[in-house]
């Protein structure tokens, strides 16, 4: 029998991650039993104990990875990779597949599998984990439950809580909990990985106001001296003057007056990733460049590329090494155009990027609109644009 497995949807537990080369023992040990268990329950009148029980966990390895130190789970990035290979090495017919960035990629391993396993007359059983979540399955699904010969052989694993439609499709559904995770993974980012450690600018001061017991005065008649766009001003009395001056008698005194400018200066904004439901990164819309920003910025970039991280971000780790241009540094304008161009260039994690500086792009700008033939970003056109939160540099979680 054959079990198949969307590791986009079906998170391992904490504590088996954690436990590495042993954990990745155990993960293998238990669904072996639990699948075990189920198909025998399934055909008691059947010797399913000498039944080989072959078992494939597709995933983004890089992405998971990513994800899983991000909150905390994985402590050391080998962590992962002895969970994967005592994982295949526990059961000789298990093994976690490397499908690279992109849900779609593992979406098709899953089905090219079960499409070519399923008519198998060898392959007594089907089981189908980490999809129950995703209506994505569904048409996949829909056919198959018509035919009661074919729908008898499949079982759905529930990972994450099923949605109400695969309930009607009639497969027989079990859970491993001990295994698997069923809920998402927190959203907390360990501070030393993925957050830069920033001090936070004060809050700004605020406006100077006069006494709120005497009476406000007019503001002084316009002339040739005053430019027109001087700050608002108030004027309030000098420490020099004496305690029995009322308000008027100070303010008529010229000597007398100090001005105060009411402007408030706003602080820096703090940065922010964006995502959607999903918990898949988005991009943040950008300003449209000045055209003449633009010719200026490849006028530079043509001549030597110019560093991302200087120019963007303000630092660079490799500072006088740095194979790429740090120099002058460019105007806002330039800056814009800059973003803009950066942004063409694809994120290595897509969706899965949990770094505040990255300045790549991480979705296509047109999504499932997109007509580009070579389109870098054409395993991310599926997702979700609208987002549903921001993650503040500070680690603050907010709603959208």
């Amino acid at each position: 029998m054959l079990v198949l497995i969307d590791g986009d949807g079906a998170v391992f537990q904490e504590k088996l991650y954690q436990a590495a080369t042993e954990g990745g023992g155990d993960a293998a040990h238990q669904l072996y039993q639990e699948v075990k268990r189920h198909v025998a329950d399934l055909y008691p009148h059947d010797n399913t104990s000498g039944w080989n029980i072959m078992a494939n966990v597709f995933c983004n390895v890089e992405g998971l990875v990513s994800k899983l130190r991000a909150v905390n789970i994985l402590r050391s990035p080998s962590d992962f990779p002895q969970f994967a290979r005592a994982f295949g090495l526990n059961q000789s017919l298990f093994s976690m597949i490397d499908v690279g960035a992109g849900k779609e990629r593992a979406d098709y391993k899953l089905r090219e599998y079960l499409r070519v396993f399923l008519p198998n007359m060898h392959c007594k059983h089907v089981v189908l984990g980490g999809i129950s979540h995703d209506n994505g399955y569904l048409p996949m699904l829909e056919p198959l439950k018509r035919d009661s010969h074919i729908s008898s052989r499949i079982s759905l694993l529930e990972t994450y809580p099923a949605q109400p439609a695969f309930q009607t499709l009639g497969f027989r559904m079990f859970q491993c909990p001990s295994i698997f995770r069923s809920d998402n993974l927190p959203m907390r980012f360990d501070q030393q990985m993925t957050l830069p450690q920033r001090s936070m600018p004060p809050p700004p001061a605020p406006a100077v106001q006069p006494p709120a017991l005497l009476p406000p005065i007019a503001p002084p008649k316009p002339s040739m001296s005053t430019p027109p766009s001087a700050p608002a001003t108030v004027a309030s009395p000098s420490p020099a003057a004496s305690a029995d001056s009322s308000w008027a008698t100070v303010s008529k005194k010229p000597g007398n007056i100090k001005e105060v400018n009411l402007v408030s200066k706003k602080g820096p904004q703090q940065r922010f990733m964006l995502f959607n439901r999903h918990d898949e990164r988005l991009d943040p819309d950008l300003p449209k460049a000045d055209s003449g920003a633009i010719q200026r910025m490849f006028d530079r970039i043509n001549k030597h590329k110019v560093c991302n991280a200087y120019h963007l971000n303000g630092n660079c780790d490799k500072g006088e090494y740095c194979d790429y241009d740090h120099g002058v540094k460019m105007t806002p304008g330039e800056l814009l155009a800059l973003k803009h161009h950066a942004r063409r260039r694809c994120c290595p994690l897509r969706t899965e990027c949990f770094d505040f500086n990255c300045v790549f792009g991480h979705s296509c700008p047109y999504g499932a609109d997109c007509h580009f033939d070579n389109c870098f970003f054409h395993d991310v056109h599926h997702i979700e644009k609208k987002p549903a939160y921001k993650i503040l540099e500070g680690g603050e979680q907010v709603m959208m």
